[in-house]
């Protein structure tokens, strides 16, 4: 076993399944949620749409994705584990290939929730549950490596997605790109995907040596009404909730772009540099938090996105200013990849985190898909994004004091 023969090199095999979760972070989160965006503008050109309705797939597959992740974590056997993951991916690549060939906006609608409910089992709990299972030193960190891994491939594949956009078409684009999620993740799945350290007779990564049955592992467990009811789990909902708003204008980048007379390959080029903003973010967030504490890490990260909505709606004339700023709008997306599991994991105690996360994931999902449907409206209402920007501004401030509240009753 790969595992027994790393330990005898003083290599612990929860790396080899931090490689393999970033590997499949690459594939999927690039693919099904960062290069959303490029299609936006062509395939409702195309079907002659508008923006506003064609992005409500987008919200349908959040809804879907966000009410099935708590179904997903009763579901998850931890023997079959990566089989799981694997079928899952395997439908919802195809799902998302099969919109090659469609033709009505309905299409859409339909596949994105069976690509919703497969994500489920993959774009949400699996890194959660497989980091806390296999690390008790250094979780923080392995997180903040995974979610920039998600954010490479952002950088990576959406110039790609919208090159052969340009060159083949919008169809080809959703083979490709659906294509190569597939075979670079199904294998790294099912060759290097353990659900925890116990079933290969180790111990999790920073382990103190405690017996191997006594290992702590975060399942999914059945809600409590106390907790679920209580004040602090409350606040701590409409707070992600909030926090949402912002990881969807990375959404509607090249559109905007294109609004305020950007052409295409410049918006493409754009989108990249908020997916390497996204990177750089996500590291930092996880690196300040463990320097500082959440409250100053949930600070820094609402005082950047006030600055950048405002410099990029209002300021976009001056070049090196609009660039700054759409660097930093990446930190919207890394937000939401970094803060939810950490406001959780410090307002609640580890008994309670696992009855809480899912329903925390479950909101914020269903409250992301809500805003980036209203971004879309909004545009379409106003033919400028200026007033959704503001919005989201105003936003970043009511997010700020709620969050105040929230850590008040931290654990």
């Amino acid at each position: 076993m790969l595992a027994k023969h790393l330990s005898k090199w003083n290599i612990h095999y929860a790396w080899i399944l931090l490689f393999a979760c970033c590997v499949f972070e690459l594939a999927l989160q690039g693919v099904f949620n960062y290069c959303a965006g490029i299609f936006y503008v062509p395939v409702s050109s195309s079907l002659g749409i508008s923006v506003g309705a064609f992005s409500v797939s987008a919200s349908i597959y959040g809804i879907s994705l966000g009410l099935f992740s708590p179904i997903a974590g009763k579901l998850f056997s931890r023997r079959y584990f990566s089989l799981q993951m694997a079928c899952a991916t395997v439908v919802m690549c195809v799902t998302y290939m099969l919109l090659s060939i469609a033709n009505a906006v309905w299409q859409w609608y339909v596949a994105m929730i069976i690509i919703g409910i497969c994500g489920s089992f993959l774009l949400i709990l699996p890194i959660p549950i497989l980091i806390n299972n296999w690390f008790e030193k250094n979780a923080g960190i392995a997180v903040s490596i995974t979610a920039a891994f998600s954010g490479l491939s952002g950088a990576v594949i959406s110039p790609i997605g919208a090159k052969i956009i340009l060159d083949f078409g919008w169809r080809k684009a959703y083979l490709t790109l659906g294509l190569a999620a597939v075979v670079l993740s199904v294998p790294v799945i099912l060759l290097f995907v353990c659900a925890s350290p116990e079933q290969v007779g180790l111990l999790p990564y920073g382990s103190a040596g405690e017996d191997i049955s006594e290992c702590k592992h975060n399942q999914i467990t059945s809600e409590t009404h106390s907790t679920i009811l209580s004040r602090k789990t409350l606040l701590v909902l409409a707070t992600v909730a909030l926090l949402s708003v912002f990881k969807n204008f990375h959404n509607h980048y090249s559109a905007f772009a294109a609004s305020i007379g950007i052409d295409d390959m410049s918006g493409a080029k754009l989108m990249s540099l908020i997916m390497v903003g996204t990177i750089f973010f996500r590291l930092a967030l996880g690196a300040l938090n463990d320097r500082a504490d959440i409250a100053k890490t949930l600070t820094f990260s609402l005082a950047v996105v006030f600055v950048s909505l405002l410099c990029v709606s209002l300021i976009y004339t001056n070049t090196i200013i609009f660039t700054a700023a759409t660097f930093a709008l990446g930190i919207g997306p890394a937000m939401m990849a970094v803060l939810p599991a950490l406001i959780t994991g410090n307002v609640f105690t580890r008994k309670e985190y696992g009855s809480v996360f899912p329903i925390v994931t479950m909101v914020s999902t269903m409250a992301s898909a809500l805003s980036n449907s209203i971004i879309g409206f909004i545009y379409d209402a106003y033919g400028s994004y200026v007033p959704a920007m503001m919005l989201g501004v105003v936003v970043s401030i009511l997010t700020y004091f709620l969050a105040k509240q929230a850590l008040k009753t931290q654990a």
